[in-house]
Parts: structure tokens; sequence; C-alpha cells
């Protein structure tokens, strides 16, 4: 498994599948988000986010998935996460995003496909801490005792983006 996370992306009917390889966390995000909204620009209404391989999760992780699931609304619909395994089921729970996206808790087989590899791209620091502060305000919103987990970090991106 790499050090570096990777997404696995393929698609299929309407529906993008991604898995996520390594740790889901805020180095990632941009490559995840650009892939989401590219797929959700040509057509694709659904997405599965596969944690089999997914080390661990960070908020602007967590956050971004709310972004994602709000590119093709209703949220409920168009974003389902499958083998979360019990840790990242914890945090997606932790954080009440099991409450707005649908989480598939136990193991869910996948059949063969050919995935794209995606690695991260080099993405200007300034855009990645504008998506952290995106996901953050989204964690917010989902979930109001998030403000008391993040309340104060959200302030610290915000001051670092000059407002």
């Amino acid at each position: 498994m790499s050090l570096v996370p990777v997404l696995e992306l393929a698609r299929s009917q309407g529906t993008v599948y991604i898995r996520i390889v390594g740790s889901g966390n805020m180095r990632m995000c941009p490559t995840f988000y650009d892939v989401s909204r590219r797929m959700v620009n040509e057509g694709y209404k659904k997405f599965i986010i596969d944690l089999k391989d997914c080390t661990g999760m960070d908020s602007t992780f967590m956050g971004t998935l709310v972004e994602i699931a709000t590119l093709s609304p209703p949220p409920q619909e168009a974003l389902m996460v499958i083998n979360p395994g019990k840790r990242n089921h914890s945090l997606l729970e932790s954080v009440g995003l099991t409450e707005v996206i649908n989480v598939k808790p136990g193991r869910t087989r996948i059949p063969p496909v050919e995935v794209e590899v995606i690695r991260d791209t080099a993405t200007p620091h300034d855009r990645r801490i504008a998506l952290a502060r995106r996901a953050h305000e989204n964690l917010i919103r989902v979930d109001k005792r998030n403000e008391a987990k993040f309340g104060q970090f959200l302030k610290t991106l915000i001051r670092e983006l000059g407002g």
C-alpha cells in the first residue's frame, strides 16, 4: 500500500466508484474533490466511496465527503460510503455524517472493475486551505456540536486566508 494516498476510480451506468487507498486526509482532498466535480460535469449523479483500504480520515476529508454529496443532491441518494470498518465508521458517526450521508457498515463486495489510479496532484497551499475551510464549515452545518470540535481551527483557517 502506498504511503501517499491514491484514489482508484471506476465508472458505470451513471455511478462513480472511488476507493480511497491510504489515508483520507487534507493532502488528497483537492484531488478527490476535483475528480468528483469532473465526474458530475460529465453527467455522473451517484458516488460510491469505498473505504476498505482507507487507513484513517481527518476532518477535512470528512467535510469534503459532505461537499461531494452536495454536488449532485439529494445527498442521501448521491453518495454512499461502503466498507468503512469500525474505526472509520466511528469517525463518521462522531461528526454526524451518518445522519446526512448513506454509510453502509459491514463488508460490501465489489465486482471486479477496471480502475484508473489517480495520484495526488500538487495543489497550491491557499487552495488546500480554502477547501479545508469549506470542509469544516460543512461539518458544522451538518451537526452544530462540531463547532465545539472545529470552531477554533476554522477561525485559524479564516485568518490564514485573510478573512
